[in-house]
């Protein structure tokens, strides 16, 4: 476990990921049956609402040698050669079809989750929190992510989001440098999403496990509530926070600043 946890501190380092991580949310049933159950949802990339999510990327033209270096691990000699062959006559049509098949594998083997570094944006709040009658949990980041090593499945990297305007290459063909431009597709986004800071981590999907992904109670440290969170809303997530013994949270009121665009953040309750 100590090793397990020196390991996530370095990555959560590695890619200037803060102690605390946010995840703003509406509050429905399903927001009251993930806290009563601790698991939080990860979701197939390619039902992003952002349409370019994931899919930022243009196959590079691969070289014959590099083409015919792919084909020759588990090919005969001849039957490279008709590859290549076919390959020439046909090149477009052969990236499109890479491309179909990366798009694919991308949809049918991770799911993500998406936080932020930060609770204070108000677009967040109004975008992803139900017009800020939502909540925003605030999770210990190194808590979060070493315990779920050991809980269904393993998060499988942690890496904060590059904003980018322009789409990057892929090549298809070289698997060395393909491994590595691989993560590129799920950490780039578009420039103008940039206001969100995201975070995000990454797992293997099974088709055996739900996309809900248990976390460590201990992990939980904020409930942020906001600034038009009815009262009933507010009291149900107390109850079951306290019903449900999570040790280190504390309750944290949104309100709207009086002579600026901003919003103040002031301690409700905590849990003792």
């Amino acid at each position: 476990m100590r090793k397990v946890k020196k390991n996530i501190k370095e990555i959560l380092n590695e890619e200037e990921i803060p102690d605390i991580i946010y995840k703003f949310m509406p509050i429905n049933k399903f927001t009251f049956e993930n806290l009563l159950k601790n698991q939080i949802w990860f979701s197939n990339p390619m039902n992003f609402n952002d349409p370019f999510d994931c899919k930022m990327f243009k196959l590079a033209e691969p070289t014959m040698d590099e083409l015919k270096l792919y084909f020759s691990k588990d090919k005969s000699d001849q039957e490279v050669e008709k590859i290549l062959k076919d390959y020439d006559k046909s090149s477009e049509e052969n990236l499109q079809h890479c491309n179909k098949f990366v798009r694919k594998h991308i949809g049918d083997n991770y799911l993500i989750s998406c936080f932020s570094k930060s609770k204070k944006n108000i677009l967040m709040w109004g975008h992803y929190a139900d017009k800020h009658k939502g909540i925003c949990l605030g999770f210990d980041s190194l808590e979060f992510f070493s315990e779920n090593q050991f809980i269904e499945k393993s998060v499988l990297n942690l890496f904060k989001v590059k904003y980018i305007s322009e789409y990057f290459p892929l090549n298809f063909f070289n698997d060395k440098k393909f491994s590595k431009e691989y993560q590129n597709i799920f950490k780039n986004k578009y420039v103008d999403w940039e206001y969100e800071e995201e975070i995000r981590a990454l797992t293997e999907a099974d088709k055996e496990i739900s996309n809900l992904m248990k976390f460590s109670k201990k992990s939980l440290r904020e409930i942020n509530f906001g600034c038009k969170v009815s009262n009933r809303d507010k009291e149900s997530i107390i109850k079951i926070v306290q019903n449900c013994n999570y040790p280190n949270v504390t309750f944290i009121k949104a309100k709207r600043c009086k002579n600026r665009f901003g919003l103040n953040f002031q301690n409700n309750e905590s849990q003792s």
